[in-house]
């Protein structure tokens, strides 16, 4: 009987890993897999040169394959990268081993390396195998670096990337506070970017914010496969542990009874996954007060892991991302997701929220552009003051859209105005706010309520949060009766943690306005949140609730 229900369930386990791989094979073109075939074909001749090489050690041991000789890394003619406009971002790196250089028109990083040698040895061979998949890799998937070949400036070996103006993940959440919409639209990215070099077998070995660069229109790609090696291949020696132990699996930490390592594999790499989408959400390394290999390796073993605090959030993105976490840092290997599984899920996610667009903006509260608060009429709502998400697309054909609001905080009101319409009129959904928010107080001469309204929603509905709460409340002054409406919207706002959003929603939830049912727990959950953010009134609700709480104990 045993056997037979043991057959029946992984008979039904191997009908829904084929369902869940057709559903993600669907996606990939035809004539692309015939290439992911020839990428994995490479990635398992260079393990037999990586193999090959070793045995050699450091000898130069010819070694010829019919397959190595037709492939060679590309080269880049120096006298084609070019000088960029001056910027201080133009060098990057603690020792400044990234340049930002011109390749036909193209910002590229021109990143130093060691020499690569170009001749029959396996240590050369395999160096140049390592340089054709990344090309390939890169050319295939927009979620893996594209990498254009080999050059040299100032007489030093580079490796021509294209240029990410954010730089990496890590550097990214360090400078600006990302939103969830935006959070999400990383995690899909970079799943998307494994499970596609997982389909061409090969590991990355090095999964973490540090090593996954976001370009201007906020699109993640794999970076720094130094690491990686194919399913089978053995694991890359690491110098520094302690640069990547935070993210490590835990049997990659244990010895077996053999005393042999726990060859690194999928499950090894969804283990990692998980903790970057830890430190993304939380905008922090994992274990940051751990300096020591030891004390991470001790918590870790002992299925301790990081405070998942997101899981606590109201917000369904959050919510989500944390059962994401939870499955795939489970102790037991077989236990955690496959990465089409995943993949899968953060697909749906992020179908269900593109509707808004991703923003960020600096965490240094000086860096923020006030926006003054508008009185509309009085209501049992408090309406928004610190509407000050927005982000600025780069526009050269009018005045740079950040002029405009500087002209506007300097009251050049007409000025101003001429370069929010001018923004608008191009699509910028922030610039369409700004418009909205002059026709509805009349600074550029005009009132026009009705268009004000057409243009919050627009942008409402383009992600603009503070669009979305100015939207919410217009509905409310209009004395709509569509609540639905006016909560999906307050909730959007909500979504990029608008403390103003959130302090409202806790005042619905907690007093029952708008006919919605009271639900004191959602009310504690959402004040919370924006008290967290100094809102004032959230404070002062805060306190209402937690003497209440007191008041029943």
């Amino acid at each position: 009987m045993y056997d037979v229900e043991r057959r029946e369930q992984e008979a039904k386990n191997v009908a829904e890993d084929i369902d869940v791989l057709n559903k993600s094979m669907n996606e990939v073109k035809s004539n692309l897999k015939v290439v992911m075939n020839e990428v994995a074909a490479l990635a398992s001749s260079m393990e037999n040169l990586n193999i090959q090489a070793s045995r050699s050690a450091g000898r130069a041991t010819t070694m010829r394959t019919p397959l190595n000789e037709a492939y060679k890394a590309p080269t880049v003619d120096p006298n084609q990268l070019n000088e960029p406009f001056a910027s201080d971002d133009n060098v990057r790196g603690s020792r400044k081993t990234v340049v930002k250089k011109l390749f036909r028109g193209l910002e590229v990083a021109c990143k130093k390396v060691p020499n690569i040698e170009n001749n029959d040895t396996a240590q050369s061979q395999k160096g140049q195998t390592e340089l054709i998949i990344l090309l390939k890799l890169g050319t295939l998937c927009p979620n893996v670096v594209t990498f254009y070949g080999l050059s040299k400036v100032d007489n030093n070996d580079v490796m021509v990337f294209n240029w990410t103006s954010y730089g990496n993940l890590k550097e990214m959440y360090t400078k600006y506070e990302i939103k969830w919409p935006l959070k999400l639209k990383f995690a899909r990215d970079i799943c998307n970017g494994l499970v596609f070099v997982h389909q061409c077998n090969i590991l990355h070995h090095d999964v973490r914010c540090e090593n996954i660069l976001i370009t201007d229109s906020h699109e993640a790609k794999l970076s720094n496969f130094e690491l990686s090696r194919t399913v089978q291949g053995l694991s890359a020696e690491v110098k520094n542990l302690l640069d990547i132990v935070r993210w490590l699996a835990p049997e990659k930490m244990r010895v077996t009874k053999g005393g042999a390592e726990q060859r690194y594999n999928h499950q090894c790499e969804m283990f990692s996954f998980g903790m970057l989408l830890w430190e993304l959400c939380h905008q922090r390394i994992p274990y940051k007060d751990m300096n020591s290999v030891t004390a991470i390796q001790e918590h870790v073993m002992s299925k301790k892991r990081e405070t998942l605090k997101i899981a606590l959030c109201p917000l369904e993105i959050p919510n989500e991302l944390a059962k994401i976490i939870k499955k795939a840092w489970q102790d037991e290997p077989s236990a955690r997701p496959s990465d089409l599984e995943v993949q899968l899920k953060l697909k749906e996610l992020y179908e269900r929220f593109q509707e808004t667009s991703p923003q960020i903006r600096p965490k240094d509260p000086h860096c923020d552009i006030e926006i003054p608060y508008v009185e509309l009429t009085e209501s049992e709502i408090e309406m928004p003051c610190d509407l000050t998400d927005y982000s600025i697309p780069p526009i050269q054909t009018l005045m740079p859209f950040e002029d405009g609001i500087k002209e506007h905080k300097a009251k050049n009101y007409k000025v101003s105005w001429e370069c929010f319409v001018g923004h608008a009129d191009l699509g910028n959904n922030v610039a369409k706010y700004w418009k909205g928010y002059y026709l509805l107080t009349g600074l550029n001469g005009q009132k026009n309520p009705e268009a004000a309204l057409r243009l919050f929603k627009e942008a409402a509905d383009n992600g603009v949060a503070d669009a979305q709460l100015r939207y919410a409340f217009a509905l409310i002054e209009n004395k709509s009766k569509n609540v639905a409406e006016i909560m999906k919207y307050m909730m959007m706002a909500a979504d990029y943690e608008n403390s103003t959003a959130l302090f409202n929603l806790g005042d619905i939830y907690w007093n029952g306005k708008l006919g919605i049912p009271i639900d004191k727990e959602k009310a504690e959950s959402y004040t919370r949140l924006a008290a967290l953010k100094n809102q004032p009134k959230a404070i002062a609700l805060l306190e209402q609730i937690n003497a209440e709480k007191m008041k029943k104990t």
